[in-house]
């Protein structure tokens, strides 16, 4: 078998027209995942392929698609099983002006909201979730077209937003707008012979992936007082191939790591040319700085 992916559009379904992807599975295991391709692409699967003696099984032959109406961005209450950024969830509730609230999912990096929403029901709740790329650094702000917030004067809204499942934000009284930084992919590079400016700190996290490649390996770094995240993986690994991901972040009191790999990788983490953490197998957390 192979798995087949077409876009009528010839633009994949990821990141024009919103922030598609897919992830193939065979028996449990991961088999490849994707988003960014032109008209189609092509996975190998595998099953009983071997070649008959008398001659080998030919598939039919694909039908030829043709474009329709554009389709509107996916829906923010995709349920994502696994999310190899960020995952958001927004729990909103509206005053009695839905229609004045509107909320956005901003990119420091690019400048770019990536996820937009607006036009609410009056007065009542949301639960939204969004799985954002890794290679972002983000802001949440939620604004009120009468400048008066979600809450008091028209009921008694408010929103709650978390993300990879801790609380970084929540609230209902304010003016035009409100915004709370979410984190991601955030430090600056450091410079030649690794120098961080002034005021930030820096971090290496190599990982040794295992003969799968670590497709589902994922780490973050997020400050324990706010939850926020101040680094996380943005590259995708190859099998046997050590990589290293190096950022200046700031100095914080006290810094948790979480590394997951369902194949079981090996790591090592330095910071400010410290070892702090090393070892292999799914999962691993633990915390550094001067406070914790």
């Amino acid at each position: 078998y192979d798995f087949v992916i077409k876009d009528a559009w010839d633009d994949g379904i990821c990141c024009q027209q919103g922030k598609g992807s897919y992830n193939v599975s065979v028996d449990g295991r991961h088999v490849s995942s994707g988003g960014e391709f032109g008209s189609s692409e092509t996975i190998f699967i595998g099953g009983s392929c071997g070649a008959d003696v008398a001659g080998e099984w030919q598939p039919p032959p694909m039908p030829t698609l043709t474009p329709t109406t554009p389709r509107p961005p996916p829906s923010s209450t995709t349920d994502y099983s696994f999310c190899p950024g960020l995952t958001i969830e927004l729990d909103l509730t509206t005053d009695a002006f839905g229609l004045d609230t509107s909320w956005e999912l901003i990119d420091r990096n690019e400048d770019v909201a990536v996820v937009m929403e607006k036009d609410f029901p009056n007065s009542q709740s949301t639960m939204i979730t969004e799985c954002l790329d890794p290679r972002g650094c983000y802001d949440f702000v939620i604004k009120d077209a009468r400048d008066n917030g979600i809450c008091c004067q028209q009921g008694r809204g408010s929103y709650d937003i978390s993300a990879n499942g801790r609380l970084i934000g929540s609230g209902g009284e304010f003016g035009s707008s409100d915004t709370v930084f979410i984190g991601g992919n955030c430090g600056v590079n450091a410079a030649e012979g690794g120098a961080c400016p002034k005021d930030l700190s820096l971090l290496n996290v190599t990982l040794f992936p295992s003969v799968c490649g670590s497709r589902y390996a994922k780490w973050e770094v997020v400050d324990v007082a706010t939850g926020q995240t101040y680094g996380t993986n943005s590259e995708s690994y190859i099998p046997n191939i050590p990589a290293s991901s190096v950022k200046c972040i700031p100095q914080k009191d006290c810094y948790q790591l979480e590394i997951y790999d369902s194949d079981g990788a090996e790591w090592l983490v330095e910071y400010d040319g410290d070892l702090i953490n090393s070892g292999s197998g799914q999962s691993n957390s633990t915390r550094f700085g001067p406070q914790c």
